[in-house]
């Protein structure tokens, strides 16, 4: 058994570890990988989200010894050659060398990596299929997900051809950002701008709010006429001018008031259209004497 910690401590001149002791504190970078027991190298050991080594439930049989590299542990051959040019370290697993797909297969003491060659099948090696395969150029990968142009559906990979496997909603939206498409629900309508952290905020083609403009120092950003944007701060709708009227900047017949169009808790200030001097009389507009007089509606000037 020593014999074998001694032989284990030698390849940790080669990048595989010695391991640690059942007991031992782990740092918190460490935590979830796995390693080897210093004092007994059948047991293998994982580090606990409490900093701790504890084992991972795993021993090694007669005949083989832990072997840990790059945060995992697994059992080997005693009289396997580890420093083989072939010799892989996790079971099952792939990889891609170009067109060439590598298999890490058996014996499961002592695996080594296989390989063959995609070209000579006219195909490619790819590893977004997780495990690694070879496929058709061109083909999309089977399991893999996408959304419907329109992003009213949820396609998935099929034999080659892309099929429609859900519909979503009228109330959601395929989003494909994360490792699968699927319907969520839409937190806003495409389109749709908001005010957040004086920021413009607009509703992109995912239903997702997205930070579309930053206003500069010395502006604001507030709703008007149900439009987000960056306005002068002598312009903008702040608690103190509540309840304060002015012409609206956009649209010359209407009267705006400065409301809280949010809740007493989380006030959001905006100007809201209140008074339409066109339907006094036609031709009347908003006129206003000065900034923080009360506006009224008249003939224009002239």
């Amino acid at each position: 058994m020593r014999y074998l910690f001694g032989l284990m401590c030698v390849l940790l001149l080669v990048g595989i570890g010695c391991g640690n002791t059942e007991g031992s504190s782990c740092s918190e970078a460490e935590i979830g990988r796995e390693s080897c027991d210093a004092d007994d190298s059948s047991i293998q050991l994982r580090c606990s989200e409490d900093g701790v080594w504890v084992e991972a439930g795993g021993f090694c049989t007669s005949g083989k010894h832990c072997m840990s590299r790059d945060g995992d542990a697994t059992c080997v051959n005693d009289d396997c050659d580890t420093q083989q040019e072939d010799f892989c370290f996790q079971l099952n697993n792939t990889d891609c060398d170009g067109t060439v797909l590598q298999e890490c297969l058996g014996p499961a003491g002592c695996p080594v990596w296989t390989s063959v060659d995609c070209a000579d099948s006219g195909q490619v090696c790819t590893v977004e299929t997780r495990p690694a395969s070879c496929v058709i150029p061109g083909a999309c990968i089977d399991g893999t997900t996408r959304c419907s142009s329109d992003r009213s559906e949820v396609e998935t990979c099929q034999g080659g051809d892309w099929n429609v496997t859900a519909t979503c909603e009228q109330d959601q939206l395929c989003n494909d950002l994360g490792e699968t498409a699927q319907c969520v629900d839409a937190a806003c309508t495409e389109g749709e701008t908001r005010c957040a952290d004086n920021n413009v905020e607009t509703c992109s083609a995912l239903g997702l709010w997205t930070v579309t403009a930053t206003c500069n120092p010395g502006q604001a950003c507030q709703v008007v006429n149900d439009e987000a944007q960056c306005v002068s701060d002598d312009d903008s709708c702040t608690a103190d001018k509540l309840f304060e009227q002015r012409c609206s900047p956009d649209d010359e017949v209407w009267v705006q008031e400065c409301r809280n169009t949010g809740t007493q808790e989380a006030p959001v200030y905006t100007w809201v259209n209140v008074q339409d001097c066109s339907t006094l009389t036609p031709d009347y507009v908003c006129q206003q004497v000065a900034p923080g007089t009360t506006p009224y509606c008249f003939a224009p000037p002239g």
